[in-house]
Parts: C-alpha cells; structure tokens; sequence
C-alpha cells in the first residue's frame, strides 16, 4: 500500500458513518448483563472499490461486541476509496466501535 493523496472516507461523511453505526447496533445481551460499554477498535482494510475487507478487532471488549463490531463493518455502507495520483488505492483503517448503555 502508498500513501494516499487523499484517504479513504465514508460515502456522506464521517458524522453519517458512525451515526449508522449506533442505528443499526444490536447490543449483545451477555453485555447488557455484565453491563459491559467501552470502544472496540476495529482495523480494515478499504479496497479499491469502497468496501471493506480484513475487519478484525485490535483492542477488545468481549462478551459479544467484539462480534457485533465485526457483523456491523461488514454490513456497512462502502466508503469512497483512497486516491493516489487520481487512481484508487486500497488503505488500511482503525477505528473505534463506540457500545454505550
């Protein structure tokens, strides 16, 4: 991978990003029951075509959101991909998965 000229980014932005995220949550109930919330960070990589592959978690918060994390990145909408020289370019990303009670 290069550096991009201009990095990958949300189709509508950052904002709509996370704000789809918490829409579509479905907080897991062993969570609920330990009443456990905190960010799970999430690294993937943002292909050439806006979606998202390699989605795994980094720093972990168990009881089943380190799952929902994943099942959400992979449901998500594609992003606009990185550019280099005007061309695509696949970018890793880190990012958090905020779970709030």
């Amino acid at each position: 991978m290069v550096t991009a000229d201009r990095p990958a980014r949300p189709v509508g932005g950052t904002d709509a990003f996370f704000e789809w995220i918490q829409t579509n949550q479905k907080y897991p109930a062993l969570a609920l029951q330990r009443k456990i919330d905190g960010k799970v960070m999430m690294e993937f990589i943002i292909e050439k075509d806006g979606s998202l592959t390699g989605i795994k978690p980094i720093k972990r918060l168990g009881s089943g959101l380190d799952e929902e994390a994943i099942r959400l990145l992979k449901a998500a909408p594609k992003w606009e991909p990185a550019l280099y020289k005007g061309q695509p370019v696949k970018q890793k990303m880190v990012l958090p998965v905020v779970f709030s009670l």
